[in-house]
């Protein structure tokens, strides 16, 4: 039994790992909550069956022998708990209509109520190999909730003014992979993918017409004074569903700023760009426009800050970035969910 438990504690520490490295642990857990549930409930059936759940926890809460068993249950309705948290912080609602928002906030947190209930009825032997494995993943989600609210070193960081007018909405950003996909990929540390909000569920549902797509073909700005580095206009935008897995960024502009960081910005509509190698370029300067080209879910804008021209390369470094708006407000960092108010709304 301990032989299989460890097996089965090593996938799950593997697939957690590899959700992690690429931007998918928000699904991971998503999907481990119900899975969860179904095991555990009828693993509780079948002991129940051969008279193997303990009790003691409603007879006797202070009795010795109760202990380990009441450990055992706050760690796991804290692990629970936790989780459910994450998942709630990291699911963008406005993929989903108000009613299917609810339903899946019925199906997270009725998850987590179920697996609190089943853990004050445990199963008479200690499995300490699982018990190892929720209290690592517990460490794991609460540094990433944690590492959500930190903020950014200001030192560090490069103030931007956002690269587009009107007001868009944070898909990916923040300091946590639970949060921001890139968080593991190198240089794209802190990138944030940013689209106006009414076009989050179009994706969902099926929608493959690029036009219908508010943010396709949006004018985009320079989001800081600096030389063009780097560029690419000839790359195809690519239909909903596909992506240009060899030229993931696809039509970008790159501008070294007078510090020497370079400030990618990707995706745009294929010969939209407006700008050419070595030209300089001031904040607020039309750049190109958002298209869907390069690896691409749907049209948005990619903005990264990096030590290095090329964003592949294993000696360029990711640099924080903020936002300011010029005459207005303290620089501040965005994360997923937060509305980010374009150039054109300053007053």
């Amino acid at each position: 039994m301990k032989v299989l438990e460890t097996i089965v504690v090593l996938f799950l520490l593997l697939a957690l790992t590899l959700s992690a490295l690429t931007g998918l642990l928000m699904n991971y857990l998503f999907v481990f909550l119900p899975i969860s549930v179904c095991h555990k409930l009828v693993a509780r059936l079948i002991a129940l069956v051969r008279k193997k759940l303990y009790f003691g926890l409603w007879t006797g809460l202070l009795r010795s022998q109760s202990r380990i068993y009441l450990f055992q249950a706050g760690l796991r309705n804290a692990l629970w708990i936790i989780m459910g948290s994450c998942v709630h912080i990291a699911v963008i609602p406005i993929q989903f209509s108000s009613t299917e928002w609810t339903g899946i906030l019925w199906v997270l947190w009725g998850s987590v109520a179920v697996l609190c209930i089943l853990e004050w009825f445990p199963h008479r032997r200690i499995a300490v190999v699982p018990n190892v494995f929720y209290g690592l993943v517990l460490c794991f989600l609460i540094f990433q909730l944690c590492k959500i609210h930190l903020p950014v070193n200001s030192k560090k960081a490069i103030i931007l003014s956002p690269p587009f007018h009107g007001e868009w909405y944070a898909f990916h950003a923040g300091n946590s992979v639970l949060i921001n996909q890139h968080y593991y990929a190198g240089s794209q540390r802190y990138a944030l993918d940013l689209f106006l909000a009414e076009d989050g569920r179009l994706p969902l549902q099926g929608e493959r017409d690029l036009h219908a797509y508010q943010t396709f073909g949006q004018t985009l700005l320079a989001p800081v004074d600096g030389v063009v580095a780097a560029l690419e206009n000839d790359a195809e935008d690519q239909e909903i569903g596909s992506s240009d897995i060899e030229k993931p960024v696809g039509n970008h502009v790159t501008i070294r700023t007078d510090a020497g960081v370079y400030v990618l910005v990707a995706h745009f509509q294929k010969g939209s760009v407006s700008v050419d190698r070595g030209d300089r370029v001031q904040t607020g300067q039309q750049i190109a426009r958002c298209g869907n080209s390069g690896n691409t879910s749907q049209p948005h804008v990619h903005i990264q800050a990096m030590t290095q021209e090329d964003l592949f390369s294993s000696e360029s470094k990711p640099v924080p970035i903020l936002f300011e708006w010029p005459g207005r407000h303290v620089p501040r960092s965005y994360k997923r969910k937060d509305s980010v108010k374009g150039q054109s709304l300053i007053p």
